[in-house]
């Protein structure tokens, strides 16, 4: 019933009026409730982003947990999760940073969380939709976000004289992190010619 109540197109008085009865079934307080109101109603009706609205102010590694304790699925749960930590990540995030974030997790997770971080006050509602719409452009260019976009894989290291196992590793880690930076191109030979130099 709590997740009807949460999706449903306006549930600002509803929340302020029963916040008592949703803070003794869940572990929130009365004005946790009240104060998270307005927020929630200001978004779409999707379950995770409401619930990591509600949730506001619960560490978002323990958010995951504490939802599935309250009988959500692993999957709302988790995506949840990652909407609140990708929102309060969002306020100071860079370029670079804002690209780890979306290889972090996926396009529509960072949507929401702009559309949260916008709701909340913690970023200005225009810089929130540019920060959507980066992130849609990024998506749709493919730039690289992940380990897996980068032009040199595992075995590439390995052939230039990289030792397997955690070194592997660390060396995609630190090619993306320059990659994301804007320090390196993500090209086969600009990446291969970094570790080269790197390992002489």
């Amino acid at each position: 019933e709590m997740n009807k109540l949460l999706c449903a197109d306006s549930p600002a008085q509803i929340l302020r009026k029963g916040a008592p009865v949703i803070a003794a079934a869940w572990p929130l307080t009365p004005d946790d409730v009240r104060r998270a109101a307005d927020c929630i109603s200001s978004l779409p009706p999707r379950l995770p982003l409401r619930l990591a609205a509600l949730f506001d102010g619960t560490e978002p590694s323990k958010l995951c947990a504490r939802l599935m304790r309250l009988r959500q699925s692993r999957c709302v749960a988790a995506e949840a999760a990652a909407i609140a930590d990708t929102a309060a990540a969002l306020k100071e995030a860079a370029e670079g940073r804002m690209r780890s974030l979306l290889g972090g997790t996926s396009l529509s997770v960072c949507r929401d969380a702009c559309l949260l971080a916008a709701a909340k006050g913690t970023l200005p509602p225009e810089e929130a939709a540019a920060r959507a719409s980066q992130f849609e452009t990024w998506a749709a260019q493919h730039l690289c976000c992940r380990r897996e976009d980068l032009a040199l894989s595992g075995r590439d290291l390995m052939t230039l004289g990289v030792l397997a196992g955690t070194a592997v590793g660390k060396w995609l880690d630190l090619l993306l992190a320059e990659v994301l930076e804007g320090r390196l191109p993500n090209t086969q030979e600009a990446l291969a010619e970094y570790v080269r130099r790197a390992l002489r």
